[in-house]
């Protein structure tokens, strides 16, 4: 930095800026003292700076970090490269030896960061990112305009998800919108259906329906758990999902009966009518056979669904490591992740995740178990289907029903 010539401070001005709290040497922008007006000089580095948590555990270091959010903005509309690279410097903090809890990235500008505040809820090795701005950050006056995200990326990091969606503070007029047009669809056998086979099956005979409202693909998007157990299906309208929910659920795939249903929180009230001379020219599948798979995979299909006898109260344990059971802003963050993955499945009665404190003079083999009670026992399976052997936070969480008497 130039040194300060003699007499600068007499210059028209400096004294003004030193009035406001600004130091010697300090430039513009700098610093988090408040000048006169009550108004606080703003640190730029926490404008352009953001906290991101819910890191998947051992899966990503510093540099992957930069490289994924280099290439995330490089992709949107209106990056200009000429200034340098987006994603100066990353940093991770936290976790047991060495492993990765959160992060704080150091962006170019503040569009850039502005930006990827917005990919708030992204999805990451199975895992919905915490991305905010850090404690410092000021509200600009103005609001900075972001980047445009293309749709495919969007698409391809979950950022139209309903856990991504939930944590953006999405209008509850589009979860509506998106809930009227997508079915869940349960009881996939396990390895053998992808999502573009289940794009495939839904389309082919929904594609050639006249009389419907919009253009284009019946099918919009599905996307199969990372477990193989289940999907949600996103439809181009209410009217194509309300026809695939009655020519699909119970028909048989791979060996098992598709399970279908609406998502958490569809209405009555969203349904759109469909033309009664559509309805009476519609085939008779449910219940019917798909074409016949390949023989090797039918041979592995299972005959009949197996599994443990469904009840309203769901367990799930290997939920935290000991750093977080101690950490008790780490916990709470935790805890309100459960349980807003646990309540996408249906309405949630009671949620109760006992700590070492509440079992003082009992015995801690509970410590860190999460308890939940479902109003529909449909819900608890659903939770179990997509909970039990995923990753969370490094462990692999173990769901199992409990007797609710």
């Amino acid at each position: 930095m130039p040194s300060i010539p003699p007499g600068a401070y007499s210059m028209p001005g400096m004294q003004g800026m030193l009035g406001q709290g600004m130091a010697p040497g300090m430039m513009p922008g700098m610093g988090q003292v408040t000048g006169v007006t009550g108004l606080p000089v703003v640190n730029n580095k926490k404008q352009r700076e953001l906290y991101v948590g819910n890191l998947p555990t051992g899966q990503v270091n510093e540099e992957m970090l930069k490289v994924l959010f280099s290439q995330m903005i490089e992709a949107c509309e209106g990056f200009d490269p000429g200034p340098g690279p987006p994603v100066l410097n990353a940093q991770i903090r936290g976790g047991v030896g060495g492993q990765a809890t959160f992060a704080f990235v150091e962006f170019r500008d503040e569009q850039i960061s502005a930006t990827v505040s917005t990919f708030n809820g992204m999805e990451l090795a199975g895992r919905h990112l915490k991305i905010s701005h850090p404690n410092g950050y000021v509200e600009p006056v103005t609001p900075v305009e972001t980047l445009g995200v293309p749709g495919a990326l969007a698409s391809k990091f979950g950022l139209d998800s309903y856990g991504a969606m939930r944590r953006r503070d999405t209008p509850q007029e589009m979860f509506n919108d998106r809930k009227a047009r997508e079915l869940y669809v349960g009881n996939l056998t396990m390895g053998m259906v992808t999502s573009q086979m289940l794009v495939d099956l839904f389309s082919k005979p929904l594609a050639n329906l006249e009389g419907l409202e919009g253009e284009g693909p019946p099918v919009v998007e599905a996307k199969v758990d990372h477990g193989g157990k289940f999907s949600f299906v996103l439809f181009r309208n209410n009217q194509l999902a309300t026809i695939a929910l009655s020519l699909f659920n119970k028909m048989e795939f791979y060996g098992r009966p598709l399970l279908c249903d609406r998502p958490q929180g569809y209405t009555a009230e969203m349904s759109q009518e469909i033309p009664q001379s559509l309805l009476q020219s519609l085939p008779a599948l449910n219940g019917g056979a798909p074409p016949p798979p390949p023989a090797a995979v039918a041979a592995a299909a299972p005959s009949e669904p197996t599994g443990p006898v469904p009840t309203r109260l769901l367990g799930l344990e290997n939920l935290f490591t000991e750093a977080i059971l101690n950490d008790p802003q780490e916990f709470k963050e935790c805890v309100d992740d459960i349980r807003g993955e646990c309540e996408q499945f249906g309405p949630v009665v009671m949620l109760v995740i006992p700590t070492k404190d509440d079992l003082q003079g009992f015995s801690m083999v509970d410590a860190g178990k999460c308890f939940v009670r479902y109003e529909q026992v449909t819900s608890a399976i659903k939770a179990y289907d997509a909970l039990n052997g995923r990753s969370f936070d490094g462990n692999t969480v173990r769901a199992t029903f409990l007797p609710t008497e």
